[in-house]
């Protein structure tokens, strides 16, 4: 009981109001208690930011700034690459297609050459003007327009070395077109 007695006493002095609490000086504390509630919830807190962690958010702006640049100007670069080397490729395929026109043009040459032999002009394929015989006798062994001394076995080494270049650069090249297109 008589440590009952210091608890009571303790009860009684809160739940028994002092003179000085009324009921609507409550209600002010209770108002003011609410205002200061809704001022600081709305108030943005006040940090104070030291000086170093200014600094470090600086440093830290100008490298990622620095670090963007420098990805732009690479991405700018590869675009640029990228743009020359796909003109490459279209100069390649050109050059594909007029190398083995070429190769088709000699081969038909050829033939026609084969199949109908020496051919006599009477005109210049050039100025259509008449081509006349000089006094050496007509022979097949010079040529009649540019007089140069013509071999029949001379004749199929310029067309095979002619055909073989022709076949080189296009194996050249598909062998570049495959090294392109694995990489």
């Amino acid at each position: 009981a008589t440590t009952l007695r210091p608890l009571t006493k303790c009860c009684t002095s809160i739940l028994r109001p002092p003179s000085s609490v009324t009921l609507q000086s409550l209600q002010q504390s209770i108002a003011d208690n609410i205002s200061e509630i809704v001022r600081l919830r709305e108030a943005p807190p006040d940090v104070d930011v030291s000086s170093d962690v200014k600094a470090f958010r600086d440093i830290a702006y100008k490298k990622i700034r620095f670090d963007v640049e420098l990805y732009n100007k690479q991405l700018q670069r590869f675009h640029e690459d990228l743009l020359s080397v796909s003109g490459e490729i279209v100069d390649c395929e050109l050059f594909d297609i007029s190398l083995k026109q070429r190769r088709k043009a000699l081969l038909d040459s050829r033939a026609a050459h084969d199949s109908i032999g020496f051919l006599r002009y009477s005109q210049c394929p050039c100025c259509l003007n008449e081509i006349k015989e000089t006094e050496q006798p007509s022979s097949e062994e010079v040529c009649h327009l540019c007089k140069s001394p013509v071999s029949q076995v001379e004749q199929v080494s310029n067309y095979m070395e002619l055909l073989n270049e022709l076949d080189f650069q296009i194996v050249i090249r598909e062998y570049c077109k495959t090294c392109l297109s694995i990489n």
